[in-house]
Protein backbone atom coordinates (compact mmCIF):
# COMPACT_ATOMS: atom_id res chain seq x y z
CA UNK A 1 0.00 0.00 0.00
CA UNK A 2 1.37 3.39 -1.01
CA UNK A 3 1.71 5.70 2.00
CA UNK A 4 1.20 9.43 1.43
CA UNK A 5 2.11 11.80 4.31
CA UNK A 6 -0.42 14.51 3.51
CA UNK A 7 -3.18 15.22 1.01
CA UNK A 8 -3.23 18.77 -0.34
CA UNK A 9 -6.28 20.73 0.81
CA UNK A 10 -7.55 17.67 2.60
CA UNK A 11 -8.41 15.97 -0.67
CA UNK A 12 -7.74 12.69 -2.39
CA UNK A 13 -4.72 12.91 -4.64
CA UNK A 14 -5.62 10.38 -7.32
CA UNK A 15 -7.95 7.55 -8.31
CA UNK A 16 -5.46 4.93 -7.16
CA UNK A 17 -7.45 2.47 -5.03
CA UNK A 18 -4.44 1.85 -2.78
CA UNK A 19 -4.00 5.47 -1.78
CA UNK A 20 -3.63 6.43 1.87
CA UNK A 21 -4.12 10.06 2.90
CA UNK A 22 -4.20 12.19 6.02
CA UNK A 23 -7.49 14.08 5.87
CA UNK A 24 -7.47 16.94 8.40
CA UNK A 25 -11.20 16.93 9.03
CA UNK A 26 -10.97 13.37 10.33
CA UNK A 27 -7.78 13.88 12.32
CA UNK A 28 -6.54 10.41 11.46
CA UNK A 29 -5.17 8.39 8.58
CA UNK A 30 -7.93 7.34 6.18
CA UNK A 31 -7.61 4.80 3.39
CA UNK A 32 -9.66 4.18 0.30
CA UNK A 33 -10.86 0.66 0.98
CA UNK A 34 -12.27 0.16 -2.50
CA UNK A 35 -12.91 2.00 -5.76
CA UNK A 36 -15.70 0.84 -8.06
CA UNK A 37 -17.31 1.84 -11.34
CA UNK A 38 -20.93 2.30 -12.43
CA UNK A 39 -24.30 2.01 -10.63
CA UNK A 40 -23.70 -1.53 -9.37
CA UNK A 41 -20.31 -0.41 -8.09
CA UNK A 42 -21.94 2.28 -5.99
CA UNK A 43 -24.45 -0.25 -4.64
CA UNK A 44 -21.59 -2.57 -3.71
CA UNK A 45 -19.77 0.13 -1.74
CA UNK A 46 -22.99 1.19 -0.04
CA UNK A 47 -23.46 -2.42 1.04
CA UNK A 48 -19.91 -2.63 2.36
CA UNK A 49 -20.26 0.67 4.22
CA UNK A 50 -23.56 -0.35 5.86
CA UNK A 51 -22.17 -3.80 6.69
CA UNK A 52 -19.04 -2.31 8.24
CA UNK A 53 -21.19 0.10 10.22
CA UNK A 54 -23.25 -2.83 11.52
CA UNK A 55 -20.13 -4.62 12.74
CA UNK A 56 -18.56 -1.47 14.18
CA UNK A 57 -21.73 -0.55 16.09
CA UNK A 58 -21.67 -3.91 17.87
CA UNK A 59 -17.90 -4.48 18.14
CA UNK A 60 -15.98 -1.20 17.61
CA UNK A 61 -12.53 -2.82 17.80
CA UNK A 62 -13.35 -5.62 15.35
CA UNK A 63 -13.31 -3.66 12.08
CA UNK A 64 -11.72 -0.43 10.76
CA UNK A 65 -14.00 2.56 11.40
CA UNK A 66 -16.18 3.15 8.31
CA UNK A 67 -16.43 6.84 7.48
CA UNK A 68 -18.18 7.50 4.21
CA UNK A 69 -18.92 6.17 0.74
CA UNK A 70 -19.74 8.25 -2.31
CA UNK A 71 -18.82 9.20 -5.88
CA UNK A 72 -15.89 11.11 -7.29
CA UNK A 73 -16.94 14.44 -8.79
CA UNK A 74 -15.12 13.59 -12.00
CA UNK A 75 -14.07 10.18 -13.28
CA UNK A 76 -11.94 10.36 -16.43
CA UNK A 77 -12.44 7.31 -18.69
CA UNK A 78 -9.59 4.89 -19.04
CA UNK A 79 -7.43 5.71 -22.10
CA UNK A 80 -7.25 2.00 -22.86
CA UNK A 81 -11.04 1.65 -23.06
CA UNK A 82 -12.50 0.76 -26.48
CA UNK A 83 -14.28 3.56 -28.33
CA UNK A 84 -17.64 1.97 -27.59
CA UNK A 85 -16.87 2.10 -23.87
CA UNK A 86 -15.84 5.75 -24.08
CA UNK A 87 -19.25 6.55 -25.51
CA UNK A 88 -21.03 5.13 -22.47
CA UNK A 89 -22.96 7.51 -20.27
CA UNK A 90 -21.16 9.35 -17.48
CA UNK A 91 -23.27 7.35 -15.03
CA UNK A 92 -21.77 4.10 -16.31
CA UNK A 93 -18.21 5.45 -16.18
CA UNK A 94 -18.42 7.23 -12.84
CA UNK A 95 -16.13 5.96 -10.11
CA UNK A 96 -17.07 5.57 -6.46
CA UNK A 97 -15.18 5.20 -3.18
CA UNK A 98 -15.45 3.87 0.36
CA UNK A 99 -13.30 5.44 3.09
CA UNK A 100 -12.33 3.84 6.39
CA UNK A 101 -9.65 4.33 9.04
CA UNK A 102 -6.33 3.00 7.85
CA UNK A 103 -4.84 -0.09 9.52
CA UNK A 104 -1.67 -1.79 8.39
CA UNK A 105 -2.24 -5.54 8.48
CA UNK A 106 0.53 -8.08 8.61
CA UNK A 107 1.06 -9.38 5.05
CA UNK A 108 -0.95 -12.40 3.98
CA UNK A 109 0.59 -15.18 1.92
CA UNK A 110 -0.94 -15.78 -1.49
CA UNK A 111 -1.71 -19.37 -0.50
CA UNK A 112 -2.32 -19.87 3.25
CA UNK A 113 -0.59 -22.80 4.92
CA UNK A 114 -2.97 -25.80 5.06
CA UNK A 115 -1.54 -26.96 8.38
CA UNK A 116 -0.23 -24.11 10.56
CA UNK A 117 -1.57 -20.54 10.56
CA UNK A 118 0.98 -18.03 9.30
CA UNK A 119 1.68 -14.90 11.40
CA UNK A 120 -0.76 -12.96 9.18
CA UNK A 121 -3.68 -15.28 9.89
CA UNK A 122 -5.46 -14.60 13.19
CA UNK A 123 -4.83 -17.09 15.93
CA UNK A 124 -8.01 -19.00 16.83
CA UNK A 125 -7.87 -17.88 20.43
CA UNK A 126 -8.55 -14.12 20.15
CA UNK A 127 -10.25 -14.30 16.74
CA UNK A 128 -12.91 -16.92 17.50
CA UNK A 129 -13.75 -15.32 20.84
CA UNK A 130 -14.21 -11.90 19.21
CA UNK A 131 -16.36 -13.35 16.44
CA UNK A 132 -18.56 -15.28 18.86
CA UNK A 133 -19.00 -12.28 21.16
CA UNK A 134 -19.80 -10.10 18.14
CA UNK A 135 -22.60 -12.52 17.25
CA UNK A 136 -23.87 -12.72 20.82
CA UNK A 137 -23.77 -8.99 21.51
CA UNK A 138 -25.51 -8.15 18.26
CA UNK A 139 -28.72 -9.80 19.44
CA UNK A 140 -29.39 -6.68 21.55
CA UNK A 141 -29.86 -4.71 18.32
CA UNK A 142 -31.50 -7.41 16.23
CA UNK A 143 -34.57 -6.59 14.12
CA UNK A 144 -37.59 -8.92 14.14
CA UNK A 145 -36.72 -10.47 10.75
CA UNK A 146 -33.82 -12.02 8.87
CA UNK A 147 -32.30 -9.95 6.06
CA UNK A 148 -30.75 -6.52 5.56
CA UNK A 149 -31.91 -3.09 4.41
CA UNK A 150 -29.52 -2.86 1.44
CA UNK A 151 -28.02 -5.10 -1.19
CA UNK A 152 -24.56 -6.47 -0.41
CA UNK A 153 -21.97 -7.87 -2.79
CA UNK A 154 -19.37 -10.58 -2.64
CA UNK A 155 -17.12 -9.98 -5.61
CA UNK A 156 -19.34 -9.19 -8.57
CA UNK A 157 -22.36 -11.06 -7.24
CA UNK A 158 -25.08 -9.12 -5.46
CA UNK A 159 -27.42 -10.35 -2.71
CA UNK A 160 -30.77 -8.65 -2.26
CA UNK A 161 -31.14 -9.63 1.45
CA UNK A 162 -34.95 -9.44 1.37
CA UNK A 163 -36.53 -9.43 4.83
CA UNK A 164 -37.86 -12.88 5.81
CA UNK A 165 -39.81 -14.19 8.76
CA UNK A 166 -37.65 -17.32 9.13
CA UNK A 167 -34.03 -18.27 8.59
CA UNK A 168 -35.08 -21.12 6.29
CA UNK A 169 -36.90 -18.66 4.02
CA UNK A 170 -33.94 -16.27 3.92
CA UNK A 171 -31.33 -18.94 3.26
CA UNK A 172 -33.48 -20.74 0.68
CA UNK A 173 -34.03 -17.48 -1.21
CA UNK A 174 -30.32 -16.66 -1.14
CA UNK A 175 -29.42 -20.13 -2.44
CA UNK A 176 -31.93 -19.95 -5.25
CA UNK A 177 -30.67 -16.48 -6.20
CA UNK A 178 -27.03 -17.57 -6.45
CA UNK A 179 -28.04 -20.72 -8.31
CA UNK A 180 -29.96 -18.60 -10.84
CA UNK A 181 -26.91 -16.37 -11.34
CA UNK A 182 -24.69 -19.41 -11.82
CA UNK A 183 -26.97 -20.94 -14.46
CA UNK A 184 -27.31 -17.61 -16.28
CA UNK A 185 -23.53 -17.10 -16.44
CA UNK A 186 -22.56 -20.69 -17.20
CA UNK A 187 -25.33 -22.29 -19.20
CA UNK A 188 -22.88 -24.70 -20.80
CA UNK A 189 -22.59 -26.41 -17.38
CA UNK A 190 -26.31 -27.06 -17.09
CA UNK A 191 -25.84 -30.83 -17.22
CA UNK A 192 -23.60 -30.64 -14.16
CA UNK A 193 -26.34 -28.98 -12.17
CA UNK A 194 -28.87 -31.59 -13.32
CA UNK A 195 -26.55 -34.33 -12.13
CA UNK A 196 -26.65 -32.75 -8.72
CA UNK A 197 -30.38 -33.69 -8.49
CA UNK A 198 -31.52 -30.34 -7.17
CA UNK A 199 -34.94 -30.85 -5.63
CA UNK A 200 -37.09 -29.55 -2.84
CA UNK A 201 -36.34 -32.45 -0.48
CA UNK A 202 -32.65 -31.45 -0.25
CA UNK A 203 -32.61 -30.90 3.51
CA UNK A 204 -34.40 -28.72 6.08
CA UNK A 205 -32.07 -25.82 6.70
CA UNK A 206 -33.64 -24.53 9.88
CA UNK A 207 -32.98 -27.56 12.09
CA UNK A 208 -30.63 -25.71 14.41
CA UNK A 209 -32.38 -22.37 14.30
CA UNK A 210 -36.08 -22.86 14.84
CA UNK A 211 -35.78 -26.18 16.66
CA UNK A 212 -35.88 -26.19 20.44
CA UNK A 213 -36.94 -22.54 20.44
CA UNK A 214 -33.42 -21.49 19.40
CA UNK A 215 -34.18 -18.78 16.85
CA UNK A 216 -31.88 -15.89 17.74
CA UNK A 217 -31.24 -13.39 14.97
CA UNK A 218 -27.61 -12.23 14.97
CA UNK A 219 -25.53 -9.87 12.86
CA UNK A 220 -23.61 -12.03 10.41
CA UNK A 221 -20.74 -10.85 8.25
CA UNK A 222 -21.19 -13.35 5.43
CA UNK A 223 -17.54 -13.39 4.33
CA UNK A 224 -15.52 -14.57 7.27
CA UNK A 225 -12.74 -15.95 5.19
CA UNK A 226 -11.19 -12.50 5.65
CA UNK A 227 -9.42 -11.56 8.84
CA UNK A 228 -6.11 -10.05 9.76
CA UNK A 229 -3.78 -8.88 12.51
CA UNK A 230 -3.07 -5.17 12.92
CA UNK A 231 0.69 -4.74 12.52
CA UNK A 232 0.85 -1.99 15.15
CA UNK A 233 -1.55 -3.09 17.90
CA UNK A 234 -1.69 -6.83 17.29
CA UNK A 235 -5.50 -6.64 17.42
CA UNK A 236 -7.49 -9.10 15.36
CA UNK A 237 -9.75 -7.34 12.86
CA UNK A 238 -11.99 -8.18 9.93
CA UNK A 239 -12.56 -6.36 6.65
CA UNK A 240 -14.44 -6.65 3.33
CA UNK A 241 -17.76 -6.87 5.12
CA UNK A 242 -20.96 -8.18 3.53
CA UNK A 243 -23.35 -8.19 6.45
CA UNK A 244 -26.95 -9.15 7.12
CA UNK A 245 -29.12 -10.32 9.99
CA UNK A 246 -28.95 -14.10 9.98
CA UNK A 247 -27.82 -17.21 11.83
CA UNK A 248 -24.43 -17.37 13.54
CA UNK A 249 -23.55 -20.85 12.28
CA UNK A 250 -23.80 -19.66 8.69
CA UNK A 251 -20.48 -17.82 9.11
CA UNK A 252 -18.70 -21.11 9.78
CA UNK A 253 -19.79 -22.66 6.50
CA UNK A 254 -17.00 -20.78 4.76
CA UNK A 255 -14.46 -22.46 7.04
CA UNK A 256 -15.35 -26.01 6.01
CA UNK A 257 -13.03 -26.35 3.02
CA UNK A 258 -9.26 -26.53 3.46
CA UNK A 259 -8.73 -23.56 1.13
CA UNK A 260 -9.85 -21.37 4.05
CA UNK A 261 -7.15 -20.73 6.68
CA UNK A 262 -9.82 -21.12 9.39
CA UNK A 263 -10.80 -24.66 8.34
CA UNK A 264 -8.83 -26.34 11.12
CA UNK A 265 -10.88 -27.92 13.88
CA UNK A 266 -9.39 -25.69 16.58
CA UNK A 267 -11.14 -22.65 15.08
CA UNK A 268 -14.53 -24.36 15.34
CA UNK A 269 -13.79 -25.57 18.87
CA UNK A 270 -12.72 -22.15 20.07
CA UNK A 271 -15.74 -20.45 18.54
CA UNK A 272 -18.19 -22.85 20.18
CA UNK A 273 -16.64 -22.32 23.59
CA UNK A 274 -18.31 -18.90 23.50
CA UNK A 275 -21.31 -19.64 21.28
CA UNK A 276 -22.44 -23.29 21.69
CA UNK A 277 -23.76 -25.34 18.80
CA UNK A 278 -27.47 -24.93 18.16
CA UNK A 279 -29.99 -27.71 18.63
CA UNK A 280 -30.29 -30.30 17.30
CA UNK A 281 -26.55 -30.76 17.77
CA UNK A 282 -26.62 -34.06 15.88
CA UNK A 283 -27.47 -32.13 12.68
CA UNK A 284 -24.67 -29.61 13.14
CA UNK A 285 -22.24 -31.07 10.60
CA UNK A 286 -24.91 -31.29 7.89
CA UNK A 287 -25.98 -27.71 8.58
CA UNK A 288 -22.36 -26.66 8.20
CA UNK A 289 -22.12 -28.61 4.94
CA UNK A 290 -25.27 -26.91 3.66
CA UNK A 291 -23.95 -23.45 4.47
CA UNK A 292 -20.64 -24.36 2.82
CA UNK A 293 -22.61 -25.16 -0.34
CA UNK A 294 -23.55 -21.52 -0.75
CA UNK A 295 -19.94 -20.36 -0.47
CA UNK A 296 -18.78 -23.04 -2.92
CA UNK A 297 -21.59 -22.26 -5.36
CA UNK A 298 -20.55 -18.62 -5.16
CA UNK A 299 -16.97 -19.66 -5.95
CA UNK A 300 -18.12 -21.84 -8.85
CA UNK A 301 -20.04 -18.87 -10.25
CA UNK A 302 -17.15 -16.41 -10.02
CA UNK A 303 -14.40 -18.88 -10.95
CA UNK A 304 -15.92 -21.38 -13.38
CA UNK A 305 -12.63 -23.08 -14.31
CA UNK A 306 -13.56 -26.25 -12.45
CA UNK A 307 -10.27 -28.04 -13.07
CA UNK A 308 -8.41 -25.24 -11.33
CA UNK A 309 -10.71 -24.43 -8.41
CA UNK A 310 -12.82 -27.55 -7.90
CA UNK A 311 -15.73 -25.42 -6.62
CA UNK A 312 -18.35 -27.03 -8.85
CA UNK A 313 -17.22 -30.55 -7.96
CA UNK A 314 -17.54 -29.65 -4.27
CA UNK A 315 -21.08 -28.38 -4.85
CA UNK A 316 -22.24 -31.39 -6.89
CA UNK A 317 -20.69 -34.01 -4.59
CA UNK A 318 -22.03 -32.43 -1.40
CA UNK A 319 -25.49 -32.04 -2.90
CA UNK A 320 -25.51 -35.71 -3.85
CA UNK A 321 -24.47 -36.72 -0.35
CA UNK A 322 -27.14 -34.64 1.35
CA UNK A 323 -29.88 -35.80 -1.02
CA UNK A 324 -28.92 -39.41 -0.41
CA UNK A 325 -28.87 -38.88 3.35
CA UNK A 326 -32.19 -37.00 3.37
CA UNK A 327 -34.23 -38.68 0.59
CA UNK A 328 -37.46 -37.37 2.09
CA UNK A 329 -36.05 -34.04 3.11
CA UNK A 330 -36.38 -32.79 6.66
CA UNK A 331 -39.34 -34.30 8.50
CA UNK A 332 -41.39 -32.71 11.24
CA UNK A 333 -41.96 -34.59 14.48
CA UNK A 334 -45.34 -35.79 13.21
CA UNK A 335 -43.68 -37.31 10.14
CA UNK A 336 -44.93 -34.68 7.72
CA UNK A 337 -42.58 -33.56 4.99
CA UNK A 338 -40.93 -30.18 5.33
CA UNK A 339 -39.79 -28.38 2.19
CA UNK A 340 -36.07 -27.74 1.96
CA UNK A 341 -33.94 -25.44 -0.11
CA UNK A 342 -34.28 -26.28 -3.76
CA UNK A 343 -37.34 -26.35 -6.02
Amino acid sequence: MTSIPEAKNGGILSLDENIVALIPDFGQIISIQHVSIGPSGLAALKGEYESSLLIHTTSPDFIPVPHVYGSFAYSPPSPSSPTSDLLQSQNEERKHFFLATFHSFLPSPSIPSPSIPSPSIPSPFPFCKKLALFHKNSTRHAPPKFGFHVWTFNGNIGFRNAWCETWEEYFSTAMLDIFAVHVARHRERKEDERKAKLRSDMVGVDGGVTGEGDSEIVAADGDRGQGGVDAESGEVMVFDAGGFWGHNEYELGNWRHERNPFHKEIYFEEYHKYFPKCEPVEDYDDRNALYALKFNLHGATMFPDDEKTGFLDLVVNEMRRLVEKYPRGFEEEDGSRKEGVFV
